[in-house]
């Protein structure tokens, strides 16, 4: 037996309409109809208000009241007659009927349906949240409730969240992930001692100006530069020349 036929079932037994909740807890309480969802009142009140929108007359079920449903035959019949008087005299209802007609404005929506998300504290899908409200006032064009429904965790932050897409449920958001900045690291900067080594290489090998030559670092010895061993050029090179050759030399090994 499937969500309509239960409700169907309910409110033959009950010969008078019913709220859609009252519908739904006979129906599981009899087992005549099951949910794997986690808000079974709210697939029985989709599916009752969708099968009303689409068959028209021809359905089985009529929206006497706001979430307030009845069979059809039954009312045509007499049947219940006293539950659908009840209906139409009891003062309350009366107001929730006249509520029904008016349009509700953006902000008007917005504070029904932050109400409908507490009201489930399981939480509540999209659509269901915007058959609720069309059900409570449908004088109210489906736009107009879809454009102000659609951000609720966005208009309500510290009330309403989204655990998962098209979910609303009750409660503030979880604090973001603090993602630690990282910054890119900037290349070394050339030291100085790094130009020794090869300027020793190049006045051993190139310029002819020492037999041997060696680098002394550290700014721990507190010494730094290049050292000759001994000295074997008696015609060195033009200052001009040996600067232009250094240079050059110093370049290639960069």
């Amino acid at each position: 037996m499937d969500a309509l036929d239960a409700a169907e079932a309910v409110l033959r037994d009950e010969g008078g309409p019913l709220h859609y909740r009252e519908i739904t807890d006979r129906a599981l309480k009899r087992r005549l109809w099951t949910s794997e969802g986690k808000t079974p009142e709210a697939t029985v009140n989709s599916r009752l208000a969708v099968d009303i929108q689409e068959r028209g007359e021809e359905s089985r079920f009529e929206r006497v009241s706001p979430g307030t449903f009845s069979l059809r035959n039954v009312r045509k019949n007499g049947r219940g007659a006293r539950g659908a008087d009840a209906v139409r005299t009891a003062p309350h209802i009366v107001e929730a009927q006249d509520k029904s007609r008016q349009k509700l404005g953006v902000q008007e929506i917005r504070d029904l349906a932050r109400q409908i998300v507490k009201d489930s504290p399981e939480g509540i899908r999209y659509g269901q949240l915007l058959t609720q409200i069309l059900d409570r006032h449908p004088a109210t064009p489906r736009n107009t409730v879809q454009g102000s429904i659609w951000n609720l965790d966005v208009q309500f932050p510290a009330e309403i969240f989204k655990p998962a897409r098209g979910l609303f449920k009750a409660g503030p958001a979880s604090e973001p992930a603090v993602v630690a900045a990282t910054t890119a690291r900037s290349p070394d900067r050339l030291k100085e001692e790094a130009f020794y080594e090869p300027f020793a290489d190049w006045l051993k090998n190139d310029a002819g100006d020492a037999t041997d030559a060696m680098a002394l670092g550290g700014s721990g010895l507190g010494l730094s530069g290049v050292r000759l061993m001994s000295s074997v050029s008696t015609s060195p090179s033009p200052p001009t020349e040996l600067s232009s050759r250094m240079r050059s030399s110093l370049q290639r090994s960069r």
